[in-house]
């Protein structure tokens, strides 16, 4: 069984970071993975943070890069501020699987004050999905400015692998906050990931038990 389930994790005071959890058992036609997204605040410069990217896709889509290449994902969307390309440096493959991991980092500096979301978007999901087989998919982040507060980050694993018709199968989303606030979890809702339809049976507790 395969599904695909956007999830957000939310800092309780500030900020927000999209995150999808991709479970899967089976090779698909489609190519993305996994995305993932974090911000932190750069000391001494004003409302400046650095946002770094995390993704996982198809590698033969792109041609199989080996680690250290460069690929070209798509574009950033930054609120008020236009986009900037994704160039993916792949840091580690699963060939047998047909995937590679990589991470993107860039430094954004916005104009003051004030909430801003950050997202790109494209297609496809993986064609095996047991909801939105092919379907589009959105990844988001929500960066606050002028509180002196940082994001929140998850180091889930791209790909995390259960079994099925089980009802103790289950896993905590490891996530952490720099500045030691409170975390909540919940399902994305469909303006956040574009998906359409929810994954069967799936669900995230308030304190991120999947």
């Amino acid at each position: 069984m395969s599904l695909d389930v956007g999830n957000q994790l939310n800092k309780l005071k500030t900020g927000a970071v999209a995150l999808f959890l991709l479970l899967c058992t089976v090779a698909s036609a489609s190519h993305y993975r996994y995305g993932n997204m974090s911000w932190q605040l750069v000391p001494g410069m004003a409302n400046t943070v650095d946002v770094t990217i995390q993704q996982a896709w198809r590698r033969t889509f792109f041609s199989s890069p080996n680690v250290n290449a460069v690929v070209n994902t798509g574009s950033l969307s930054i609120q008020g501020q236009g986009s900037r390309t994704i160039n993916l440096t792949v840091t580690s493959i699963n060939a047998a699987e047909d995937w590679f991991f990589g991470t993107f980092t860039t430094r954004i500096t916005f104009p003051g004050p004030g909430t801003y979301n950050l997202n790109y978007s494209s297609c496809c999901r993986i064609g095996a999905l047991s909801n939105n087989a092919n379907g589009n998919f959105r990844n988001e982040t929500v960066v606050t400015i002028g509180n002196g507060n940082n994001g929140p980050n998850s180091t889930v694993t791209p790909i995390i692998n259960m079994q099925t018709g089980q009802v103790g199968a289950t896993f905590q989303i490891p996530a952490t906050d720099p500045d030691g606030d409170p975390l909540s979890f919940r399902l994305a809702t469909t303006a956040e990931t574009s998906a359409l339809t929810p994954a069967p049976g799936f669900s995230v507790s308030p304190t991120g038990l999947a």
